[in-house]
């Protein structure tokens, strides 16, 4: 008799657990549902970056989505609710690149295209470190490239992305986040499965 397929979802085979069957993955610890739910969630929007990204390869005259932007949205908030905050902050500059873009449509360069794929792709290298344990590190380097990109659409310096993040939120509703704590997982959970909102 063959042995069943082997589970598409995430491998923890190398991922340490605690005395209480929480998932240790360097400094941040997740119960088995949150690291779940956060794998389940990055795939998923991972899967459509990669998609938007191939698509503007291919066409690089294309306006942007609002789907682009939408998953790195909810890409970046999943990760920094979840801890991992080096993954949330690449995740939050290439959100603030995407949002300028689509509210101010401008010729985008083979260059930066090259730095958004690299960004696209260091998520994903981060997003497998993870399932294999090892917890990402600030890509300072990638998160500099994509500022230049950022200042040149603006015409001026911008230091913290933080200002371009409010500049795109200004008509949202301010997000509640809340740490995650054992207690808490099934609010967090319902609180990581509600849909974002893009006007």
């Amino acid at each position: 008799v063959a042995s069943p397929a082997a589970p598409t979802m995430v491998e923890t085979s190398s991922i340490q657990t605690s005395s209480n069957g929480d998932i240790q993955i360097g400094t941040i610890c997740l119960s088995p549902v949150l690291y779940k739910i956060f794998t389940d969630e990055a795939q998923l929007h991972l899967n459509t970056l990669c998609t938007h990204i191939h698509d503007l390869q291919h066409n690089p005259q294309q306006q942007l989505s609002k789907g682009f932007l939408l998953a790195a949205h909810t890409l970046a908030g999943v990760a920094n609710t979840t801890g991992f905050t080096a993954l949330g902050k690449l995740t939050l500059t290439l959100e603030a690149w995407i949002a300028q873009q689509v509210r101010e449509p401008s010729s985008i360069g083979k260059d930066e295209i090259v730095v958004i794929a690299q960004t696209i792709h260091h998520l994903e290298e981060m997003f497998t470190g993870i399932k294999n344990g090892k917890e990402p590190q600030l890509a300072s380097d990638l998160i500099a490239e994509l500022h230049t990109f950022i200042i040149d659409l603006n015409g001026n310096d911008v230091e913290k992305i933080s200002i371009l993040e409010a500049q795109y939120h200004e008509s949202e509703t301010t997000e509640k986040t809340s740490s995650i704590t054992e207690d808490e997982d099934a609010t967090d959970a319902a609180e990581l499965h509600a849909p974002a909102t893009v006007d």
